[in-house]
């Protein structure tokens, strides 16, 4: 049964306790208290009803947004 192979990788991914690398990257940058990490990736569902904003909050707290970065010194 399809739905029952689905629910067990849906359960596995779930009770994966590692903490991602990009939330460890922001946190070198930022002081951000877990409680504010999951208010992050909560709110990015409630506020926004777009999904190109849901996608591309996503993609800036897991550190996958490409951008054109020129340093200068």
């Amino acid at each position: 049964n399809t739905a029952n192979g689905t629910k067990h990788i849906y359960t596995i991914l779930n009770t994966n306790k590692t903490e991602p690398t990009s939330k460890a990257k922001w946190k070198e940058e930022f002081d951000i208290s877990d409680e504010m990490w999951e208010k992050i990736y909560k709110n990015t569902f409630k506020k926004n009803i777009s999904t190109t904003l849901q996608w591309f909050q996503t993609r800036i707290n897991h550190r996958i947004l490409a951008t054109k970065n020129i340093c200068v010194h």
